[in-house]
């Protein structure tokens, strides 16, 4: 929790503040959960990995609807646009078709 020398006070306690959302476990990074008895969700921030992770789980449900994919992958994991990106999936997906 080092200080980067160009933030403000003001904008290091905000930074200290919201770090306390996260935690890095086995190199990866997680967000904590508002309810103590949720896990943390996995961030995924590249585009190749988001979609991988759709994929696995639309096709491990059974080519269940977006709704259901969406459920399953956002118990799992964190990133923004999440919901867009599985009903792309799922609308693109020839199977379900």
């Amino acid at each position: 929790m080092e200080r980067p020398p160009s933030l403000t006070d003001d904008e290091f306690r905000r930074l200290r503040r919201k770090a306390l959302l996260y935690l890095v476990r086995d190199g990866y990074l997680y967000k904590r959960a508002k309810k103590s008895q949720v896990p943390p969700r996995r961030v995924i921030g590249r585009l190749v990995e988001r979609r991988r992770v759709i994929e696995e789980l639309h096709d491990e449900l059974g080519h269940y609807n977006r709704q259901s994919t969406y459920d399953q992958v956002a118990r799992r994991y964190q990133w923004d646009g999440i919901y867009e990106d599985v009903a792309a999936y799922v609308k693109s997906c020839e199977e379900c078709q």
